[in-house]
């Protein structure tokens, strides 16, 4: 796994940890189900989240090949940055972005409070991003710190959860991605 970034912001990219057939089939699981619609705006977290969300999200199980492939990505991401003592729970949704106000705003997906620093409540900590589709236009992946990261169909972008990142707005088509964190603690 190669490690990007500056400073003590890293990201990795892994290309095609799943495959085109395996995308398709969780794209497909998802429009089999309600796709839930989430409009957020979250004062209450200004210093997490910058913006607004606008989506649809759903929760995905995968295949217990996929969960290890994922998490022995993850496993090795966090050994060669940021060293956090990991849970082994992999959490799991896909959203889908397929109307121009369709994105999501500048946030971090550690809410880190501190209720969890003394009371040892693990947090969110590695957060693993990946294509679903290519098929549509705007809709781009960016880390604030390292930019734009392009994600062809099952590529995956790996990053620290306290790393703020967005989905720009979808200007053409349907975006899917699959999103994955674990939890856990500061060593």
């Amino acid at each position: 796994m190669k490690i990007e970034g500056r400073n003590y912001s890293f990201y990795s990219i892994i290309k095609n940890l799943f495959t085109v057939d395996e995308c398709n089939e969780v794209i497909k699981k998802c429009n089999s189900m309600k796709m839930t619609g989430v409009k957020v705006a979250l004062p209450e977290f200004t210093e997490y989240w910058k913006g607004d969300s606008n989506r649809f999200i759903q929760r995905v199980e995968l295949t217990r090949d996929q969960i290890k492939r994922i998490n022995i990505s993850i496993d090795d991401f966090n050994y060669q940055t940021y060293k956090f003592a990991l849970h082994n729970e992999l959490l799991n949704f896909v959203a889908r972005y397929d109307k121009p106000e369709h994105h999501i705003d500048w946030h971090r997906d550690d809410y880190e409070t501190l209720e969890h620093l003394y009371t040892d409540i693990p947090a969110t900590r590695i957060t693993m991003t990946l294509g679903l589709n290519n098929k549509y236009k705007g809709g781009g992946f960016e880390l604030k710190e390292n930019g734009r990261i392009p994600l062809n169909t099952g590529d995956a972008v790996f990053f620290c959860s306290q790393e703020f990142h967005r989905a720009t707005p979808i200007k053409e088509g349907v975006r899917y991605s699959l999103t994955s964190w674990r939890l856990g603690r500061r060593k």
